[in-house]
């Protein structure tokens, strides 16, 4: 380049670095050759000579639609081929979950020769971009079709095809989650596991599905491990779960280390059975209901070789979205069938009031009733509090083979019948109580 040329190049890139908007300039490889001031407050650091690779590691891209924008599509890949793109909608995710919403203009750079030798592409932030929700089927076309352009898309694609057959099929969260998880192995992943959020805020964890019958010691240790720790807060910071759980997005690990692994253990009971899993590459997906986290998808591939990519990571989640909708459904059937039950059980009492006059009968009704009530609670009681104040079993209703010891006579005040009297409010017994209620008085 002659002088005169470098003093225009100069001039350029003095221009570019005091702009409001953030410059990017990529070569031939999509390697960023320069970022100016803007675009290093946009990404929190200097991303100059960052290949795809570390920055995919920092840093997602979603469409309009919230999907992963597969590279191909994105607008420095467009601009290589020769497109000028103007104002594409898209969201930058980094890996604490913050999210800048961003319009992107992007056009090629041409040696004298008119060929591009690379692409230059212009951010700027916007206030929001507006997500369909759920995203199912939303924005497929694109990364479907770059999957469909390489030798393991017919493996992706099935994996839709079976879940979308299989979720349907049942009104239960956790058969319709292990479905999902019998969907992805072994066409995309040797190891399938998915954590859910319950009620309490604990983590539990549903069965491991794997692809080699040999690991089903393995399975059984984590499964036993894992029953210990189903707080939430025991899942590392740096974890890929973690992550999930606090930003709601994605996280892929192409290549697992040993020093990740240690890095993500609870202690060296965990990191050795981590270990004897063999994790060569991990993906955790969210499952999102209603814009909250409801649990997590963890796919494993153990083959050495085989990294899992941004295209497998669509199609988890993917697979995710399916799942919560599917949830969603046997979540409105489930309550559905649980008001028509409920109204039946108060029309059985009401018409047990109206036909009888002999309390045993009616006392019989609501004991049945209550346990109706109660989503078909295997056993209920309906204690009378006589005069001097004791409390007397007059109706016990159980479940077909279901052994309960009800206590049928309680001194004033004792057990939780007492509780509830003396607060004059529901009482709940603990998870432990709950396990050894045969023991416990009531």
């Amino acid at each position: 380049m002659n002088h005169s040329g470098r003093d225009a190049a100069t001039l350029l890139r003095a221009a570019f670095e005091v702009g409001p908007d953030a410059v990017l300039v990529f070569d031939r490889e999509r390697n960023v050759v320069h970022a100016n001031a803007s675009a290093r407050r946009l990404f929190a650091e200097d991303i100059a000579g960052l290949s795809p690779a570390r920055r995919a590691e920092r840093w997602t891209f979603r469409d309009e639609a919230g999907r992963l924008m597969p590279a191909e599509t994105s607008p420095s890949a467009r601009g290589l081929r020769g497109e000028t793109v103007r104002d594409v909608q898209c969201e930058l995710v980094s890996q604490d979950g913050r999210r800048r919403y961003l319009s992107v203009d992007a056009a090629p750079l041409r040696d004298d020769a008119g060929v591009v030798a690379g692409v230059i592409c212009v951010l700027r932030e916007t206030d929001t971009v507006e997500h369909a929700r759920p995203r199912l089927f939303e924005g497929q076309p694109s990364w479907i079709g770059s999957a469909a352009r390489r030798g393991d898309a017919e493996a992706r694609l099935r994996v839709l095809a079976d879940a979308g057959r299989a979720l349907g099929t049942s009104t239960d969260d956790a058969a319709t989650l292990t479905l999902l998880a019998r969907a992805a192995v072994p066409a995309l992943a040797d190891w399938c596991v998915i954590r859910v959020i319950e009620a309490d805020g604990h983590m539990r964890r549903l069965p491991a599905i794997y692809a080699d019958a040999t690991r089903a010691e393995t399975a059984r240790a984590m499964a036993e491990y894992y029953a210990r720790h189903t707080d939430v807060t025991a899942y590392a910071p740096a974890s890929g779960i973690a992550r999930v759980l606090r930003t709601g997005e994605s996280v892929l690990i192409p290549q697992v280390s040993l020093e990740w692994l240690s890095s993500i253990a609870h202690d060296e009971t965990h990191l050795a059975l981590l270990q004897e899993l063999g994790i060569a590459s991990v993906l955790h997906a969210p499952l999102l209901l209603r814009g909250r986290t409801i649990g997590v998808l963890t796919l494993v591939r153990t083959r050495p070789g085989q990294p899992y990519r941004a295209a497998d990571l669509a199609v988890a989640e993917e697979l995710c979205d399916r799942a919560a909708v599917a949830i969603e459904h046997a979540r409105l059937a489930q309550a559905s069938e649980r008001r028509a039950n409920e109204g039946h059980a108060l029309a059985e009492i009401a018409r047990v009031l109206a036909e009888t006059l002999d309390p045993t009968l009616v006392w019989q009704r609501i004991a049945a009733g209550v346990r109706t009530l109660l989503d078909d609670a295997p056993s209920a009681a309906l204690y009378h509090l006589e005069p001097i104040g004791d409390m007397r079993a007059v109706a016990v209703s159980t479940e077909s083979g279901v052994h309960f010891d009800w206590t049928h006579r309680l001194p004033k005040g004792t057990g939780m019948v007492g509780l509830a009297i003396r607060n004059r409010a529901v009482a709940l017994g603990s998870r432990r109580k709950a396990s050894m209620r045969v023991r416990t008085p009531l």
